[in-house]
């Protein structure tokens, strides 16, 4: 076996994506129960809480006018602000004037 192919190899499966991921590339972005659903399913290590709070801010920023491509708005609704926050922040991790 060549180590080289054999890393690559590795790399990639390393790399890849979840298949239902994939699959429905990113999260709905219809309705807050479609999104935390979606979010329980494919995400199961992430908190509900913070998946609703996220959507509420979700639409504050969509009213802004601040997220305008569908590739922003999933990068937003998939980024979890929670961790980026100090433990004892972390309620306040969705509030918009706080981050």
């Amino acid at each position: 076996m060549l180590r080289r192919e054999f890393l690559l190899g590795a790399a990639a499966i390393a790399a890849s994506a979840p298949a239902a991921a994939l699959a429905a590339e990113g999260p709905p972005l219809s309705s807050k129960d479609a999104f935390v659903a979606w979010m329980k399913a494919n995400r199961p290590a992430e908190d509900p809480k913070y998946l609703e709070r996220r959507w509420d801010r979700y639409q504050v920023v969509i009213s802004f006018n601040d997220l305008w491509t569908p590739a922003d708005k999933r990068a937003f609704l998939m980024t979890p602000r929670q961790e980026f926050c100090l433990p004892e922040n972390r309620e306040d991790a969705y509030v918009g004037h706080y981050i």
